[in-house]
């Protein structure tokens, strides 16, 4: 089984118990991991499609499987108790989507005090397809100057795909453009 070798930048959780569950998962699954993750200590990964709740395990399966420590933003229903402690040890951050506050801002905060940071996002922002995707990771990239690496989750495949790395040009509207004609072509 292929698994992508991580650089000395890349933020790591766990050992080889996470790992080996990881793998196990992905062998379970009979998914496959392609490509790299480039070595920096700060990334956005941008994950498409997201239409079913299959695509957030299929995430934490490859998260484990490589040994890289992602943090993700979640709906704050799904932190009950004893749900809450795992997704909180996965790297899970409750939010209440319905109660006021600028998320991209805190999240923007924390990237900067943050020696390493990963951040998973799935663009959609729902477990359904739309045509109106989310554009907080971008407004991050940008006020960070953190690169984005674009993954595609191929169940046809059944294939992970770490794509293509991009940098934030400043014009939002240009940026998911390029962001969605990738996964038009993924």
């Amino acid at each position: 089984m292929y698994i992508p070798e991580l650089g000395a930048n890349v933020p790591r959780s766990g050992g080889k118990g996470k790992r080996f569950v990881g793998r196990l998962l992905l062998v379970l699954f009979r998914w496959r991991l392609e490509g790299q993750i480039p070595d920096t200590p700060k990334l956005i990964m941008v994950i498409a499609p997201h239409t079913s709740a299959g695509d957030f395990l299929v995430s934490i399966a490859t998260m484990l499987a490589t040994g890289f420590r992602c943090n993700f933003l979640m709906a704050a229903g799904y932190f009950w108790w004893p749900l809450g402690s795992l997704l909180r040890w996965l790297g899970g951050t409750p939010v209440n989507q319905f109660v006021g506050g600028n998320l991209v801002s805190q999240v923007t905060t924390t990237i900067r005090e943050s020696d390493k940071y990963i951040l998973g996002v799935f663009p959609e922002g729902k477990r359904i397809k739309v045509m109106d995707w989310k554009t907080g990771f971008l407004r991050i990239a940008e006020n960070t100057g953190v690169p984005f690496q674009l993954l595609t989750l191929n169940y046809e495949k059944r294939v992970t795909d770490f794509g293509q790395v991009m940098e934030s040009t400043g014009n939002l509207h240009s940026d998911m453009e390029r962001v969605q004609r990738y996964y038009q072509t993924a």
